[in-house]
């Protein structure tokens, strides 16, 4: 598509082209590839017209350059191990569990050798830039709903190793009140109904069969949302679903 211009655009072509011509200035023309003869360039004889903003220093005298070198020989360091060992792996060879483990703590080593984080050994108190950051990240977080802290914070699945079977739980909480039903010899399913509305869908931890009941374990925060939940359901599907709390567990007797 042929590029259109304005009358003003093409006067102050035309401008600069006459003063080109009158002071001498090679012009080339588009995809010409060769400069027209009899014409010399702008710049024949003269010497430090087009200077580099680092000619003349180096990285011992100048911190900028200190710095680029530094990040340039970190990431080249790094960049070449990890090729060494990708070219071994990619030879198709068998690799055993010592030598993945070798390769990993050698990459690990190379990570905190060459490519430190930069924030490693500074705190709030001794950088400004840490202090800066974790005003941020509390400005963005504030008001946002926390979990309460346990002593079983970040384990957050488990399995339940029963009789016969064996099944994957979201949280320590509901391995332990299976096994609660156990002990009691109340039969239960583990997410076994699905309930779909309009607007979500909703899965309860547990189902006695002989007690006709959905049960479902939550902890220490979210309960209010869950409960609106948990009442959505009963109105639409006709059904009773039990929320177990922290309290409600403890007083059976389970240790949360």
């Amino acid at each position: 598509m042929k590029r259109k211009f304005s009358d003003v655009h093409k006067s102050r072509i035309s401008a600069s082209l006459k003063r080109a011509i009158a002071e001498g200035r090679t012009i080339r023309k588009k995809n010409s590839g060769s400069f027209k003869k009899g014409i010399k360039p702008w710049n024949t004889g003269l010497h430090g017209v087009q200077k580099i903003w680092s000619t003349g220093l180096t990285k011992d005298t100048h911190p900028s350059l200190k710095v680029i070198s530094e990040k340039t020989s970190a990431r080249n360091k790094v960049s070449n191990h990890f090729r060494d060992h990708n070219r071994e792996m990619k030879k198709g060879q068998v690799l055993s569990d010592e030598y993945r483990n070798k390769i990993s703590e050698s990459m690990k080593k190379a990570r905190r050798t060459y490519a430190p984080s930069w924030n490693k050994g500074l705190s709030v108190e001794t950088d400004e830039r840490v202090a800066a950051l974790g005003r941020a990240i509390s400005k963005t977080t504030t008001g946002m709903p926390r979990p309460f802290k346990t002593r079983y914070q970040g384990i957050r699945s488990c399995w339940y190793e029963g009789l016969d079977c064996r099944i994957r739980m979201r949280s320590r909480w509901e391995e332990r009140y299976a096994r609660w039903l156990d002990k009691k010899g109340i039969e239960w399913q583990y997410e076994s109904t699905t309930f779909i509305t309009d607007s979500f869908s909703y899965t309860p931890d547990f189902y006695l069969p002989k007690k006709n009941i959905f049960v479902e374990i939550k902890g220490y925060w979210n309960v209010k949302y869950t409960q609106d939940k948990i009442e959505t359901i009963e109105k639409h599907y006709g059904v009773r679903i039990l929320l177990l709390t922290a309290t409600e567990l403890r007083d059976r007797g389970l240790k949360v």
